[in-house]
């Protein structure tokens, strides 16, 4: 082979992955969108649950213990474009943006439960999240609290 033909070789494999790599960003982003409008419209049907946070409020009416647990890992093109953005000394918002998604979709669960219990107060709400970075960028978040059931029941 001649070094023309070489150069020519990389050239048709760099734009190959130049192409499955936007393709995968294009993709990726398109269902991140579409998962973050339905997070948003399920969180705007619970928005009558009401979360307190105060250690101390207590309540005569029944209740439960509810908990939600939320996993995700980060997008790997959305990975590269934030390594690349951090090259060129880019602040990249990446990590914020998936610990956030992960926070509203355990709050989420947690109204959902309390739904399914018939309740529309949580009591004592706490939510916590740890980051695995050394495991690829993964977020696990988990929502708690005392659902307090209706009068009715």
């Amino acid at each position: 082979m001649k070094l023309i033909d070489i150069i020519d070789l990389d050239r048709e494999l760099i734009v190959k992955f130049l192409v499955k790599l936007g393709l995968g960003w294009l993709f990726g982003k398109k269902y991140s969108t579409k998962q973050l409008t339905k997070l948003i419209e399920i969180e705007k049907k619970l928005s009558h649950i009401s979360i307190t946070t105060s250690k101390f409020q207590t309540s005569n009416q029944a209740s439960e213990f509810i908990h939600a647990s939320v996993v995700i890992s980060q997008n790997y093109f959305n990975s590269v474009l934030a390594q690349t953005k951090g090259i060129f000394g880019l602040e990249s918002l990446h990590d914020l943006n998936i610990t956030e998604l992960a926070r509203k979709e355990a709050i989420v669960r947690l109204k959902q439960k309390a739904l399914l219990l018939n309740s529309e107060e949580i009591l004592g709400f706490r939510i916590t999240n740890t980051s695995l970075k050394e495991q690829g960028g993964i977020v696990e978040v988990i929502a708690y609290g005392t659902a307090i059931f209706n009068k009715s029941q």
